[in-house]
């Protein structure tokens, strides 16, 4: 395995990881809401008793608590089909897997370590391909770009001077563009190929 598939493989790890990561916090942000929409609603059904002392509006709050209840029905069903919290662990186990890759490949490239394996990195990376496609494999292009940027930069830690290799322009200096890449503008607003 030569240098420019360790660093290939690396950078694949980076992206996951960042895709992972953000994933992770996008079903967390869901699991709350959720979560704060059940306790909210039946807090909102024992006000509702109350509120209606002088039967003025009664029948409406009826019909609110209606619907919330079957709201809150709806979302918790809806929580046990999508299975959220099972998500965010497998979201957890790959981005600690690509963790993995990705720093065992930088041994690699460094030689800073004994235990560094190129044949163990090669298998781990296809089989890591595999999961993650079942996992990210269907985000959008918008986020795949930008886990490709912030890969650039983490790729080559502190140097500045890393642009895309597909349109030559800095992943530190983002302006929407159309790189299929990385989604940035070409340096030099030149075509590039």
């Amino acid at each position: 395995m030569n240098e420019q598939q360790i660093r290939q493989i690396r950078l694949n790890a980076l992206s996951a990881k960042y895709i992972h990561t953000k994933e992770i916090s996008r079903w967390k942000r869901y699991n709350l809401a959720i979560d704060i929409l059940t306790l909210i609603v039946p807090i909102l059904l024992l006000i509702f008793p109350i509120l209606q002392i002088d039967r003025v509006g009664g029948s409406s709050l009826y019909a609110i608590s209606g619907v919330l209840s079957v709201l809150l029905l709806t979302l918790a069903v809806l929580k046990l089909i999508i299975s959220i919290p099972d998500k965010i662990e497998k979201h957890q186990r790959l981005l600690t897997k690509n963790i993995t890759v990705a720093h065992e490949a930088q041994n690699i490239l460094l030689q800073s370590s004994a235990l560094a394996d190129p044949h163990w990195l090669y298998q781990q990376a296809q089989a890591l391909e595999t999961e993650d496609q079942e996992m990210i494999g269907n985000v959008g292009k918008k986020l795949v770009r930008e886990a490709y940027r912030e890969s650039l930069k983490e790729l080559n830690v502190g140097n500045s001077s890393v642009v895309c290799p597909v349109c030559k322009a800095s992943p530190w200096n983002y302006k929407k563009g159309d790189c299929e890449a990385c989604g940035n503008t070409p340096a030099n607003n030149k075509q590039y190929g």
